[in-house]
């Protein structure tokens, strides 16, 4: 994989969009536990996988309806996720990189509220370090 693919754009085949891989990850994804409510606005699943994809992470963003009633309020703080997630994607890349693993990733808003673009780009830095670091620790299956 080329240098550029790492800090470039965020290409289609980054999200996750298969329906069985989607139902196999909210079933039985390993949750990334919080320290302090230190991942408060995000709930995390991820899970190893497989398959021989191109990029280490296949994710998806997930605003639930129940949490932000419109639509457009939704749609807006996904492209913030995707966004912060894009800017710092290197953070996760690289030690799954090193170590040959492939995760398929879920983030899942929260608040019941729109937060400010800093306060979700400070939140998807810190939850990216911390599931390097359970990632780095778990063993692949």
């Amino acid at each position: 994989m080329k240098e550029n693919s790492i800090t470039g754009r965020f290409k289609k085949e980054e999200r996750l969009s298969g329906k069985k891989i989607i139902a196999e990850l909210m079933r039985s994804g390993i949750s990334l536990k919080e320290k302090k409510n230190e991942l408060f606005p995000f709930r995390v699943l991820w899970l190893p996988v497989e398959l021989s994809q191109k990029f280490p992470v296949q994710v998806l963003f997930s605003v639930p309806k129940k949490k932000i009633k419109e639509a457009v309020l939704r749609n807006r703080i996904k492209r913030k996720m995707g966004e912060a997630f894009r800017q710092n994607k290197q953070v996760l890349y690289q030690p799954l990189i090193e170590s040959g693993k492939r995760i398929s990733l879920a983030i899942i808003y929260l608040p019941t509220q729109e937060l400010s673009n800093q306060k979700i780009r400070s939140e998807i830095i810190l939850t990216l370090h911390r599931l390097a670091e359970e990632v780095a620790l778990k063993k692949q299956p």
